[in-house]
């Protein structure tokens, strides 16, 4: 090949990698963008603040929790890995609950970190857990928690007699991720199978 054309290509070949170089920054950062506006969506769809929740320390956001996540269950189809409805945002805040949360199917708290979102029960809680899964007979496919502290309470009085969390014959596709879990009266986070138990992701 003639030393001019080996030239002339050598440049076409390196604007070629420079001009794929910039679509593949510009489509990473497009891509970027669409999740940070995805994520922002999904959290102002199903936030607890929008059902009345305040995470102010002081206020029962435990009827509000569990109203923000029947809506986010009715969204749920729960046949497949894109059917699981939606995921319960609790922004940072400190939230008290006077009743179990109990997580349907299809359905997942998700907290700003484990420091910045606290759930707990009030101090006259009492019950066999604080959180659970709602179908415990091997029928529920999806439950979710992730970045968040679930407290016991345990020195306020509150009484989780099983476990602070309590997941249990889960089927399968369901995770705990950057979770904290302390201040059980007995266990604090706990998996059983009573009919059953398919993989849980716990990171």
């Amino acid at each position: 090949m003639k030393p001019v054309i080996q030239r002339e290509l050598d440049v076409l070949r390196t604007q070629i990698r420079t001009l794929e170089a910039r679509l593949t920054i510009v489509t990473n950062a497009q891509l970027r963008t669409l999740r940070s506006i995805q994520e922002t969506a999904l959290r102002d769809q199903f936030n607890v603040r929008n059902f009345g929740a305040f995470g102010d320390g002081v206020s029962d956001d435990g009827p509000a929790i569990h109203a923000t996540m029947q809506a986010a269950a009715s969204a749920s189809q729960g046949t497949g890995p894109q059917d699981y409805g939606g995921l319960v945002y609790l922004p940072r805040g400190t939230y008290y609950s006077s009743v179990p949360l109990v997580i349907p199917n299809g359905v997942g708290l998700v907290g700003a970190g484990p420091t910045a979102t606290v759930i707990l029960p009030i101090p006259s809680f009492k019950s066999q857990s604080f959180i659970r899964n709602e179908r415990q007979d091997g029928t529920q496919e999806y439950a979710f928690i992730e970045s968040l502290q679930v407290n016991g309470a345990s020195g306020t009085g509150a009484v989780c007699s099983v476990a602070v969390v309590d997941l249990v014959s889960l089927f399968i596709n369901s995770y705990v991720r950057d979770v904290i879990v302390l201040g059980g009266s007995n266990g604090g986070l706990r998996f059983a199978a009573s009919n059953g138990m398919g993989p849980v992701y716990v990171e």
